[in-house]
């Protein structure tokens, strides 16, 4: 009898605010990213992860984004890696990361992403307010290093639903495991 390779779901590593509490999702926070109130031409860095020494060889990321208002459709919220051969916070990061949940070299954002690896984009529509967009970026994206972190580059002309509207606790950037399993 021959075998099979299916895939297999490994557990979602998710970045989101400490009052992450999606309605419509079965996501958990589980390192912490901020996202309320990202202004147009801004972007955040999320706390370094470990993905562990026999992480999956491919993720598929997946992020959810709420505008406060519309921005014009077919606009980019782009994603981006910051890779680390560290544990530690502070130490090795690409792109002038510090490995904690901030701003993201506030007012040079475009120059220094270029240090930084893609990891894809999320095309807005012209939707706010109560319109969670959601989208998977990128269906086989591969950590290059053990350690990193995402940054999140908003670009679409508009904030990020804000902390008064209670919304943007439904904000993410999720990672779910695709692991091969012979069967």
């Amino acid at each position: 009898m021959a075998n099979e390779i299916l895939l297999k779901e490994g557990t979602k590593i998710t970045w989101a605010s400490t009052d992450f509490s999606p309605t419509d999702s079965n996501l958990s926070g589980d390192y912490l990213l901020t996202l309320t109130d990202l202004a147009d031409s801004a972007a955040r860095q999320g706390a370094k992860c470990d993905f562990g020494v026999g992480r999956a060889a491919r993720y598929a990321v997946m992020c959810r984004f709420e505008m406060n208002v519309a921005p014009a459709a077919g606009q980019a919220i782009d994603v981006y890696w910051a890779a680390s051969s560290s544990g530690t916070a502070a130490n090795d990061n690409a792109g002038g990361t510090t490995g904690t949940d901030i701003a993201y070299k506030a007012g040079d954002e475009a120059e220094w992403v270029k240090q930084l690896s893609l990891i894809g984009s999320l095309i807005v529509t012209a939707d706010a307010d109560t319109i969670i967009q959601t989208a998977i970026i990128n269906d086989q994206w591969t950590p290059p290093t053990r350690y990193g972190m995402p940054v999140v580059l908003n670009s679409t002309g508009q904030p990020f639903e804000g902390e008064v509207s209670g919304e943007a606790v439904e904000m993410c950037v999720s990672f779910q495991p695709i692991i091969d399993e012979i069967q």
